[in-house]
């Protein structure tokens, strides 16, 4: 006997420590209540057990309708729930899940079962059979969204617009289901309806006005008076408007509006059930009620938080893993090592976020391009990116022209550009290009040069980045300044390296980038077209198109392109 009760306090134990007891009792309460309902045409324990059963928690809500609808000597409903019951122990058995749709199917068909014992009759019982399955239906859909919505509400996430106006519809079932209990002193639905008031303000702010009008219907349909749906809507009306003064403020509202109304109009909602709303709504816990006030936008927006830091959080580790990994890459010229420490750099940099700086420069920029002679592709690629309050203009002229030139040079574009995106250093960017086209000439004879501009939008400052390309030139006050240093091409030695310049830019400075092509045929007349064509020049893009078009009349031996940036 010993051993049979460990047994079963084993496996009792799981259930009574997870959250399974609470929707098991909160059903049994709801089908217990609603089956009890003595109203003609109020099928409602049924419409629970199917709600609860859709939620997955089906026991606790058949044991309660099934005592409420004996109890209230509700016969049809008792054998609906029965044939229900044996249905749901079905297929649990069988242990497949079904549709939430097949689970209301299965209410459909034990009603409809139900059907020509008991309202076969006489025309009007059928009817009343057939509104009894139709509420039934429409009952068990709007519960289940209600338990969707405090789900929800109970884990701080924002419940859908359909799930909350089927909480609310649910809160005017179960005052429906409890219009009979009033007494001459005190009425428990009109409590019951302030408290859902409190708790609509706290969550709706001005709905609350909509949400007081359903609740005082419910009541109407359960024998209240049209009185009481005034006192009740205008109830509504008062504590909405004093949502902003916190709770006190808000149960203060419905106080003095029930007052008001208990003074002028009688029978009207009294004070008594006013004052025992308020009072149960004051003494609910601080975190529920703040919960609750938290508006959609403001919730979704905490969530977005707390999503974002636990995705830096992993990030995080993921940097560290990466870190700690990093020795096991073993090479000869340790090129694995440094790639997997700056990926691991650039995740923490992911991490820790980037904070956005002013941007006190702007840029406007002008680009153009044409294959050589007789080709239809031209072998250059260009790009422009912006990262974090940077500005990058990318320019790569691939060995020789058309296709599988222009494959060398936009993936040197592509890839450094990626690279900088996310938060990879510039040296360790550039020798990952370098490696990346050594790849790829592995097979054939390939390499590209790679001009770039990195320009800090806040401070001004500029870095040129070459690889084996042509100079640059700035632009400023009539004069022309050159940038140039020689470096090889990336994808011909694991040794290559780059040029690298800094300059300080100014408002109303010009910077032109090009490719070989162009340089070339421009030749001699390079300065003076760019003092003419670029600095003549309305736009950045009529300055790069005049240049490409004078630079063309000179010669067409080769792919050419131009990028200009004008500082403003």
């Amino acid at each position: 006997m010993a051993e049979w009760v460990m047994r079963c306090a084993a496996k009792i134990k799981p259930f009574w420590q997870s959250e399974a007891k609470w929707w098991t009792g909160l059903g049994f309460v709801f089908g217990f209540v609603f089956a009890c309902t003595p109203h003609a045409v109020a099928p409602l324990g049924t419409g629970c057990a199917a709600a609860f059963f859709m939620a997955g928690q089906p026991l606790g809500a058949l044991i309660g309708s099934l005592c409420g609808a004996w109890i209230a000597a509700s016969y049809p409903q008792t054998l609906a729930l029965l044939l229900y019951a044996i249905g749901v122990c079905i297929v649990y058995a069988r242990g497949k899940a079904i549709r939430a749709a097949d689970k209301l199917l299965l209410l459909c068909v034990c009603w409809s079962a139900a059907l020509p014992l008991f309202y076969f009759g006489h025309p009007d019982l059928l009817m009343t059979g057939l509104a009894n399955l139709s509420l039934s239906l429409c009952a068990a859909v709007c519960m289940a969204g209600g338990i969707r919505a405090t789900r929800s509400l109970l884990q701080r996430r924002v419940p859908a617009v359909s799930s909350q106006l089927a909480l609310w519809l649910c809160c005017a079932l179960l005052l429906y289901a409890l219009t009979p209990l009033q007494y001459e002193k005190f009425s428990l639905p009109s409590a019951a309806a302030c408290l859902f008031i409190l708790l609509s303000a706290c969550m709706q702010g001005v709905e609350t006005v909509a949400v007081g009008v359903l609740l005082a219907s419910a009541c109407v349909l359960g024998g209240a008076g049209t009185e009481f749906a005034g006192s009740l809507a205008f109830c509504a009306l008062g504590v909405a408007g004093a949502r902003a003064l916190g709770k006190w403020g808000i149960a203060g509202a419905l106080v003095v509006c029930a007052f008001l109304m208990s003074s002028f109009i009688t029978p009207a909602l009294r004070l008594a059930e006013a004052s025992t709303a308020a009072c149960v709504f004051v003494c609910l816990p601080r975190r529920f009620l703040r919960a609750l006030s938290v508006d959609a936008a403001e919730r979704a927006r905490t969530e977005a938080e707390l999503a974002l830091s636990a995705l830096r959080g992993q990030l995080m580790d993921a940097a560290n893993v990466l870190r700690e990994a990093a020795p096991l890459f073993e090479s000869a010229d340790g090129f694995a090592q440094r790639q997997m420490l700056a990926v691991s750099n650039a995740l923490i940099s992911l991490s820790q976020g980037r904070a956005a700086a002013r941007r006190r420069y702007d840029v406007a920029i002008g680009a153009a391009a044409i294959p050589k002679a007789g080709s239809h592709e031209t072998g250059d690629s260009m790009g422009m990116r912006q990262i974090d309050g940077k500005l990058a203009l990318l320019l790569s002229d691939g060995m020789g022209s058309g296709h599988a030139a222009h494959g060398e040079s936009a993936a040197a574009i592509a890839l450094f550009g990626d690279l900088l995106s996310i938060g990879f250093a510039l040296a360790e960017a550039l020798e990952c290009v370098n490696r990346l086209l050594m790849r790829r000439a592995a097979d054939a004879d390939m390499f590209a040069t790679m001009d770039a501009l990195l320009f800090d939008l806040s401070k001004g400052r500029a870095q040129f980045i070459k690889y084996g390309a042509p100079p640059s030139y700035i632009l400023r006050g009539g004069s022309v300044h050159t940038l140039y240093a020689e470096a090889l091409p990336a994808g011909i030695v694991k040794e290559a390296r780059p040029a690298l310049h800094e300059a300080a830019l100014q408002r109303g400075d010009t910077v032109v980038l090009m490719t070989d092509g162009a340089y070339e045929a421009l030749g001699a007349e390079l300065t003076r077209s760019l003092l003419e064509d670029v600095g003549g020049a309305n736009t950045a893009d009529d300055a790069a198109q005049a240049l490409l078009a004078r630079a063309r009349e000179k010669s067409g031996a080769d792919d050419m392109s131009v990028i200009v940036a004008r500082i403003a």
